[in-house]
């Protein structure tokens, strides 16, 4: 199929898509869910904004370009942004922090840039909120502390260009049960304030320049299932690889980590002594 018709098959697939929903939102609050891996391609187009009676925008899997729009802050019922997987480009425009009852915003899997605004912490109800696979750049603001610690349970941010270290204030999530920070390039010490966090099963923060020693609260996290902290540069982690810990095994890790079934990799490109007691880690459980 020929790029054109192709396009023309995508302008026809969006174009149905707008009808569609139009005339079902003039009764209804909608999800715009019907555009999803249909190969579209081009730019969202304005007329868009009219359905003003959406609560879920989603238009993922496809080829669509351009700038995020600005008019997402217009819809009075819109809960959930799902535009993952497609080709924009440019910031995320400030008129998505207008809209503190946003509860899921993903833009996940673009080629977004820029920096992730300090106006974050407006989000106040936001439940997911997902900036991965793009190429975000500059530190992470501390203002991620001000989202709800009540209701903020999953965030990705990993496979962007942040530089800088894990922000402190990641500790007042309280709610979390997954963040992956994963291949950004964030350095310095791992935050104690991780240990808060006793609802997270799932921490990825692998493939960075993390140094010195993980902190001990970490074992707070009684419900930790996955943890991943391979290629770093840390130096008594029983739970990496290729890093350059060395000595026993944590007694620690033995009693934490048979409670809670955590997934373990261990004794992978590192030097842990022989004699760490293969006995602390219950293989049924892997």
């Amino acid at each position: 199929m020929s790029f054109h018709k192709s396009a023309e098959r995508s302008l026809f697939v969006l174009t149905h898509v707008f009808f569609t929903a139009f005339f079902v939102s003039l009764f209804y609050c909608v999800p715009l869910n019907y555009a999803v891996d249909n190969n579209l391609v081009g730019t969202l187009p304005r007329e868009l904004s009219t359905l003003t009676f959406l609560e879920y925008f989603r238009i993922t899997f496809n080829g669509l370009r351009g700038p995020l729009p600005v008019w997402f802050s217009e819809y009075r019922h819109l809960r959930d942004i799902e535009l993952h997987n497609n080709e924009f480009t440019g910031p995320i425009p400030e008129a998505i922090y207008d809209r503190a009852d946003f509860e899921r915003i993903n833009v996940g899997g673009n080629m977004l840039s820029g920096t992730i605004s300090t106006r974050i912490g407006e989000l106040i109800n936001v439940k997911g909120f997902f900036v991965h696979d793009n190429t975000f750049s500059e530190t992470i603001p501390t203002e991620i502390g001000l989202l709800s610690p009540d209701t903020l349970g999953y965030t990705w941010w990993d496979e962007n260009n942040f530089s800088g270290t894990l922000p402190t204030e990641i500790g007042k999530l309280q709610k979390l049960r997954e963040f992956w920070f994963n291949n950004m390039g964030l350095s310095g010490k791992i935050p104690t304030e991780i240990g808060l966090l006793y609802d997270v099963d799932f921490i990825r923060l692998e493939s960075n320049k993390f140094t010195g020693k993980i902190p001990e609260e970490i074992y707070n996290n009684v419900r930790l299932e996955k943890l991943y902290l391979s290629d770093n540069t840390l130096t008594d982690s029983l739970f990496l690889f290729y890093n350059n810990f060395s000595g026993p095994v944590p007694s620690s890790v033995k009693i934490n980590y048979l409670e809670t079934n955590a997934h373990v990799v261990l004794f992978a490109v590192n030097q842990v002594q022989e004699d760490c007691a293969m006995s602390c880690i219950d293989h049924k459980k892997l």
